[in-house]
């Protein structure tokens, strides 16, 4: 059987160096990359190569890039509660309901007895001009009985007579027309009131002096201004820009009440 060739240039340990002269072969010049330039010198030495001893992987078997297309999933399912724990939870909504209920009769039950030197512009006989915090405007009765808040100071159509029926309650009437109230009809604050108990408001004052309108008849219903300046549904948020309005004594007296 043939033997394979040995290695010249390493040889096992164990194998002795012939005796007499020891002139061993010697190994190939190291590899070069690069040709040798005659034109540059016999000092010329080319530049290393980028990978001197390890060249570069070659990833032959790695899968292609791909797009990844994120996919954004829905709300978690609800976890399951036990009975007693749905009775507990509804035992808290209506906790919560009645305390804002009763909050909201105590603020009423205080708002018919407070007094203010704003509250006080609105005593009976003066007059007044109700500017809109929505448009800095004045608000005014239209000839054909139409509000809006886009009315000039010294125009008589933004000036109202005011008759306080105590408790806070206001009815407003217009000086440009006296036959002219303002009133709510179908959900908007017009100036088509008679005087009647679809004319009284309820004057709630802000802590920066503001004061909302609530309709008598129906709570929860407000004098509502549009940022454009024209009536909005009077049912909607009454902490709100849309319903506040800046108060004007033109003539009279604070008189406050007791």
């Amino acid at each position: 059987m043939a033997q394979p060739p040995t290695n010249p240039y390493y040889q096992q340990q164990s194998q002795q160096p012939p005796a007499g002269n020891l002139n061993y072969p010697q190994p190939p010049p190291a590899y070069s990359p690069y040709p040798q330039d005659p034109s540059k010198g016999s000092g010329y030495q080319p530049p290393p190569s980028q990978y001197p001893q390890n060249p570069p992987p070659q990833y032959v078997n790695q899968a292609p890039v791909q797009s990844v297309t994120y996919v954004k999933k829905g709300p978690a399912p609800a976890q399951s509660r036990s009975a007693f724990g749905g009775f507990m939870q509804s035992l808290e909504r209506g906790a919560t309901q009645v305390l804002g209920a009763t909050e909201r009769a105590i603020d009423r039950s205080v708002d018919h007895y407070s007094t203010s030197p704003t509250l006080a512009k609105f005593s009976s006989g003066n007059v007044i001009s109700l500017i809109s915090k929505n448009t800095r405007q004045c608000l005014r009765v239209l000839p054909n009985g139409s509000i809006d808040a886009l009315g000039q100071a010294n125009d008589p159509a933004c000036h109202f007579t005011s008759f306080n029926q105590g408790m806070n309650v206001v009815i407003l009437r217009s000086i440009s027309n006296p036959s002219f109230h303002l009133s709510v009809i179908q959900g908007l604050t017009v100036g088509l009131g008679t005087g009647n108990n679809n004319s009284k408001f309820r004057i709630h004052e802000t802590p920066d002096h503001h004061v909302t309108f609530e309709w008598v008849p129906k709570t929860g219903n407000y004098i509502r201004i549009h940022p454009m300046g024209q009536p909005a549904a009077t049912v909607g948020d009454n902490k709100s820009a849309d319903t506040e309005f800046w108060v004007n004594l033109l003539s009279g007296v604070q008189v406050m009440q007791r």
